[in-house]
Parts: C-alpha cells; structure tokens; sequence
C-alpha cells in the first residue's frame, strides 16, 4: 500500500523502490502518472512482470516520441505489444495527429505503421473525410481501406456527393456489388 501511495507523489522514488525490492507485491493505479524521464524509462524496463511492467510501461510509452514508444513496447516479452502499439498510436492522434501521419510515411515497414495509419484514417474520417479517402486509398489496404473509404464516403454525401461517388468508387467491386449505399 505504501508503495503505491509513493507513485502518486514521487513515480520515480516508488520505481526505484519497486526495483530494488523485486519481491514486493505492487498493484499499480495506473491513475498514477509517470513522467517519460530517461531515468523512469530504465526503471520501468528493470521491473518484474509481475508489478504491472506492461500496463507502466504503455503508460509511459504515451509520452515518448514515436520512436521510443514504439520501441518500448516492442521490446518487453511480457506485454502484449498489439495493445501497447494501439495505446502509442491512439496517444499519437491525440497529440499531433499530423506528425503521426509524417511518422508512418516516414517509417513504412516498422511494426507500428499499420496499425498507426488505421488509427490515422480513423482520426481523418471525422476531421477530413476527403482527405481520408485520399489516405485509404494511398496508405490502407484490405478491410481497413474499405472501412475507412466507407466512412468517408458516407460522411461526404451530404456536403459533397460527387466526392462521396468518387471514394465509392474505390472501393472492391464486392463492396460495390453488396448493394450498400
């Protein structure tokens, strides 16, 4: 109990304290915030998987640059890193959602820039539709590109049906043939 009280006051103390008494139970709030400090970094990784080192370390890998975040979680074999890439990802929308479309044009074939595009045809669906038909079409492919084109093709009808036709158009003749509007 003590060292969870810690985290909310001093994350750093508690982190240093979790390490050095590898026997410890510790059920993490993770409420608690931990600042992405290099030193806090390296504490999280020296963690034993049973302190809750995967949830700690997608909740500091939110506050890293992408090449860190995505780092982090891929490198620790306890966490499950589809759901540390998706909570970088999600975090990186948030952020600077141009600078995540900067990163997967930037970084095409890491493990991270699938996932990462989606999340930014997702986010470019509600904010710009038809410049998320021109993502899915150019960055997306399979069922995310026809989600996201379906998307964007239903949220322009209204206001541009021509352009609503247009991403229709791009999508699989299956679709096409599915009779959806």
């Amino acid at each position: 109990v003590v060292l969870e009280t810690q985290f909310a006051t001093d994350p750093t103390a508690a982190l240093k304290l979790a390490v050095a008494h590898s026997g410890l139970r510790l059920n993490w709030d993770n409420t608690h915030r931990i600042p992405a400090t290099p030193e806090n970094v390296d504490l999280v990784r020296a963690l034993p998987p049973s302190m809750g080192k995967a949830a700690m370390i997608e909740a500091l890998s939110t506050d890293l640059p992408p090449d860190q975040a995505f780092a982090l979680v891929l490198e620790d074999r306890h966490s499950n890193p589809i759901h540390g890439i998706a909570k970088v990802s999600q975090a990186m929308i948030e952020n600077d959602p141009q600078a995540a479309q900067t990163w997967v044009l930037a970084n095409p074939d890491h493990p991270a820039a699938a996932q990462l595009s989606r999340r930014v045809g997702e986010h470019l669906v509600k904010t710009n539709p038809a410049a998320a038909v021109e993502w899915a079409a150019s960055h997306l492919s399979g069922p995310n590109r026809t989600r996201a084109l379906e998307k964007a093709a239903a949220a322009l009808q209204k206001t541009d049906p021509a352009a609503a036709d247009a991403a229709r158009a791009l999508l699989p003749e299956a679709f096409k043939a599915s009779g959806k509007p």
